[in-house]
């Protein structure tokens, strides 16, 4: 398995310029020009955008006419407001392989009347949304969002079959092959979400054919993978008899799950059965994961959002700015504004952010803490405590 760490772009560069009031002027965001050109201004008096700045960001209008000095810097311009700088928030990359069962008795409706299977997919996809990223999202070069977190999906039964048959190839639809969760949620959204429900649970079989998937694709992942198995109920196999087609016997799901452990890849169990299961509870103990049994939709989601964190997270709490450099720490401490979401944070070292460097911050406390569950982080500061990089 091989272990890196990936940088995540969490917001765009974007120069937000503010004119002097006696100037009768505001910045308009604007498309991103050649080099050499600078940003865009509107003149109310004349109704022309001119140029001033050193770039800028978006998809505004740009009409002809106006004048400005190209290529000025947007540290130089005076009175010039604020400047948001991009925080580079670094993660550890994880895989989950999600084992998904859609037997008949994941259409009872015993989750504030939703059905368990419907429950489940809701809350599996908010939980795999903070995760993608935004339609358009590219950092300052062009280059595409990174997402930390890479996810593939095994659903048993095979539609309508005897309570212990095979399940379908991994590589087949509506299983999905190891994607991106920028790319795997609209997949399952396509493939996974509306189920032909099957008969039986044939809990061997589909981790027979995770542990296919393990063996053949683990090299090629980044980051530590965890199972992610979902169920109403224990298994309708018995281990050690014949298969279906003869050729060998039912393997052992707590064998499995036990090998996967000594592999560093755990087994968390999600038991959508009212009162939960000593069955999933044996299973996760033998994949040295966790063993959950959410009473309600909310709880539902809270277990697939932990499950993921723990296996793709932010690596640490100490942000890299880039797009400008901090050239009065306490100016920036007093004056900056760091959002975290749509949430300001205090310049504070116990539950908020502190100034550490030319070109960092740190979150602290319950600020961290919602970073890791992976909030956006903003940061802008007035152009006279920042400077170029």
């Amino acid at each position: 398995m091989k272990l890196c760490t990936i940088s995540v772009w969490i917001a765009l560069l974007a120069l937000v310029i503010g004119c002097a009031a006696d100037s009768g002027s505001t910045r308009k965001s604007g498309s991103s020009q050649a080099s050499g050109q600078s940003g865009e201004f509107n003149n109310p008096e004349t109704d022309a955008i001119s140029g001033g700045g050193a770039g800028s960001f978006g998809d505004g209008p740009v009409a002809p006419g106006g004048s400005g000095t190209a290529g000025t810097s947007v540290f130089d311009q005076p009175n010039c407001g604020a400047v948001q700088i991009t925080p580079r928030v670094e993660f550890s990359p994880g895989n989950i392989l999600v084992v998904f069962d859609r037997s008949g008795s994941m259409e009872d409706t015993d989750f504030n009347g939703m059905q368990r299977f419907a429950a489940a997919n809701a809350a599996l996809v908010a939980a795999v949304e903070p995760y993608t990223c935004p339609a358009g999202a590219a950092d300052p070069d062009g280059m595409a969002c990174h997402d930390p977190l890479t996810l593939a999906t095994i659903l048993f039964p095979s539609g309508l079959t005897l309570l212990c048959d095979p399940v379908l190839p991994f590589e087949q639809p509506p299983n999905i092959s190891w994607l991106k969760s920028t790319e795997w949620l609209p997949t399952w959204q396509q493939f996974g979400s509306n189920p032909n429900f099957g008969i039986g649970t044939p809990i061997e079989f589909a981790f027979m054919e995770a542990d296919r998937v393990l063996t053949d694709y683990i090299d090629q992942l980044e980051g530590s993978t965890a199972i992610l198995f979902l169920t109403d109920g224990g298994s309708t196999c018995v281990p050690g008899l014949l298969t279906p087609d003869g050729t060998g016997v039912v393997a052992d799901a707590f064998q499995i799950a036990t090998k996967w452990a000594g592999q560093g890849v755990r087994t968390h169990v999600v038991s959508v059965q009212p009162g939960g299961s000593a069955y999933n509870d044996q299973l996760a103990a033998a994949g040295q994961g966790t063993s959950i049994n959410p009473e309600n939709p909310q709880d539902l989601e809270a277990a697939f959002a932990s499950i993921i964190q723990g296996t793709a997270s932010v690596a640490s709490c100490d942000i890299t700015l880039e797009g400008g450099r901090i050239t009065d720490l306490d100016g920036a401490c007093q004056m900056g504004t760091v959002l975290l979401g749509p949430n300001p944070l205090d310049c504070d070292p116990a539950n908020g952010f502190s100034v550490t460097g030319e070109s960092s911050i740190s979150l602290h406390g319950s600020a961290c803490d919602g970073l890791m569950d992976g909030r956006s982080l903003t940061a802008t500061f007035p152009c006279g405590v920042v400077g170029p990089e």
